[in-house]
């Protein structure tokens, strides 16, 4: 998904990502201070002020990795009070009433202690949010590096989803803008895990649906697994059930951890392997614009190696 910050108005709103310092070539801050010029307001939604949240005109401190927390207390409020697209809804979603009735198992007090925002700025912030048509938003790896990264982007996507906020000017929308219409995968004698599962997942990508690993390999199906490598990933602690990960682990064979960091699952792993940083490598960094090169700072520290040679 991508956010449109060239509407005329509206607001934009950055989550865990501050874009004055880590957009590469700056492209989303400078889209960001044209935005504000022409009248968007600026809300972020970050654990510190400094960069984007000074020059906010709505700054929301959140305990880091609650993001998921703060984006259901809203949809909370949203439901309770009937002001999500109906239409939308009833044409476009699947589990609404599931997700509905689990939210109604949570209360706004709840929810406020786990990300730290006080009810009442959290009914000024859903007051803002669904009084605005056009509200674009920017995000990234500040919300997939935490515990339930994957769910608590999901629960941002469904808020922007619900409110109309999907596909329209000023908010966000899947980038289609040249790129080839794709030829579908083709079928193989033996196909990836999960991709009879999700056959328009491989038929797009030409690979498996990681999400049907475990029934490789605790149950066998489609065929047993019983060797992984994890290259700069931590399925454990960013897919859902995180016991079943861990099951999944013990009962491997064989496994590789390529990571910088002793992440939970590299603790079942049989061989880890230290990654270098992007500090220590030479690499092509594809930004809005065009391609860079971004040169290697120092050499690698200790026995650390870029993934590429590693692999």
């Amino acid at each position: 998904m991508e956010a449109d910050s060239k509407s005329p108005r509206g607001r934009v709103c950055p989550r865990e990502k501050n874009p004055k310092t880590d957009s590469g070539p700056l492209s989303a801050y400078r889209a960001i201070l044209e935005a504000k010029k022409r009248g968007a307001k600026l809300v972020v939604i970050d654990p510190c002020r400094a960069g984007m949240g000074e020059m906010a005109d709505m700054w929301v401190p959140i305990i880091p990795g609650f993001d998921g927390a703060l984006a259901m207390a809203m949809t909370k409020l949203i439901l309770e009070r009937h002001l999500y697209d109906d239409g939308f809804v009833k044409n476009y979603t699947r589990g609404f009433e599931a997700y509905e009735s689990y939210l109604k198992t949570l209360s706004a007090d709840r929810l406020s202690r786990y990300c730290g925002i006080p009810v009442q700025m959290i009914e000024e912030l859903t007051r803002l949010f669904v009084s605005t048509e056009n509200i674009s938003l920017v995000s990234c790896t500040g919300l997939e590096y935490q515990l339930s990264g994957a769910q608590n982007n999901r629960a941002i996507q469904i808020l922007w989803a619900i409110t109309g906020k999907v596909d329209v000017e000023g908010g966000i929308y899947i980038s289609g803008t040249e790129i080839p219409t794709r030829k579908l995968a083709p079928k193989l004698e033996i196909m990836p895990v999960g991709a009879e599962k999700y056959p328009v997942f491989y038929g797009l990508t030409g690979w498996g649906q990681f999400m049907e690993f475990p029934n490789a390999v605790l149950h066998d199906v489609p065929y047993p697994v019983r060797g992984l490598l994890i290259r700069a990933a931590s399925p454990a602690i960013s897919y859902p059930e995180q016991k079943l990960w861990r099951q999944v682990y013990k009962k491997l064979d064989f496994m590789v951890v390529l990571d910088r960091f002793m992440t939970e699952d590299a603790k079942y792993a049989d061989v880890v392997l230290p990654a270098a940083t992007l500090w220590e490598n030479d690499s092509f960094c594809e930004y809005p614009g065009g391609i860079r090169l971004r040169e290697q700072i120092i050499g690698p520290v200790g026995e650390a190696k870029a993934g590429l040679s590693l692999l």
